[in-house]
């Protein structure tokens, strides 16, 4: 396979808008297309397909995505999608689970190893409070394993620094944190299968954009798995639990509900990074 190169780069101050993101993304497109250069897409982070260096999960390019894309968002003034070079994905017509457009002129990924360490680390949150069913999802599980005498590293691998990185951006302690010896110990202890379950989350988004030995098939399969998990999970929240009794306006009383279960959830960037990313892997 042919080697990765650099296809541009530029320096940007931190007032752009995500309109200027798109009229940029567009404007190289247009003039590498006119030099028979075809663009398949963009990535945060990374060179994927042939695209840019550009601020990991920077809430900005997040959002021009999705006017590109047309997820939940849109570009009123702009049909991207009905140029002749668009791409195309011919859905079967029981799939409403699928939210992009069938055409898209470019693809677009977030950062996969971005992606896993972020993960990663709203596990570390003090400020998060992730709870799946009845079940919280806890660092301090972690913490209980290492300092248990029933175990020893052998058995699962983990040190305190891995549970408690100096770099936030470590991937190693992502891969150590999904080793199939701890999974098994986290799995066996019926009080801590919420931190199963979102440990193992962690290992299929690894498995779906990162391990080079993973089959297409199976990537296609671990990344869906994620998002619908994270579908359920969402839906859980709102509306079996956290309900606002009081007297306050339906619109306020949702604003309030809605931010008191933020924090029982992975973060808004995250999440719509997981669906932005398993539904490009679709065309």
């Amino acid at each position: 396979s042919s080697s990765s190169f650099l296809l541009s780069g530029y320096g940007v101050a931190n007032t752009y808008t995500s309109n200027d993101i798109v009229r940029r993304w567009i404007y190289i497109f247009e003039n590498c297309f006119q030099k028979q250069i075809r663009i398949i897409g963009f990535s945060t982070g990374i060179i994927l397909f042939l695209s840019l260096f550009l601020p990991n999960g920077d809430n900005k390019y997040l959002r021009a995505m999705r006017l590109m894309s047309g997820f939940f968002a849109s570009l009123s003034n702009m049909k991207l999608h009905q140029r002749p070079e668009a791409f195309e994905i011919h859905l079967p017509s029981k799939w409403p689970w699928f939210y992009l457009r069938r055409q898209q002129l470019l693809l677009f990924l977030q950062d996969p190893t971005h992606l896993a360490t972020k993960w990663r680390n709203r596990l570390l949150s003090s400020a998060a409070q992730l709870m799946m069913g009845r079940q919280l999802i806890s660092i301090q599980h972690l913490q209980d394993i290492i300092d248990s005498d029933a175990y020893s590293k052998l058995d699962h691998g983990l040190v305190r620094t891995d549970i408690n990185p100096k770099d936030r951006q470590n991937y190693r302690s992502c891969e150590k944190l999904t080793s199939n010896d701890l999974l098994n110990i986290v799995r066996s202890n019926p009080k801590t299968s919420g931190t199963f379950v979102y440990l193992h989350l962690l290992k299929l988004l690894i498995a779906a954009y990162i391990e080079k030995s993973t089959t297409i098939a199976e990537r296609l399969h671990s990344a869906w798995v994620v998002v619908f998990v994270c579908r359920l999970w969402w839906s859980w929240l709102k509306n079996k639990i956290f309900a606002n009794k009081s007297s306050l306006s339906p619109a306020t009383k949702n604003k309030k509900k809605k931010n008191s279960i933020d924090k029982y959830f992975i973060t808004k960037t995250a999440y719509l990074s997981v669906e932005i990313n398993a539904h490009n892997l679709l065309y």
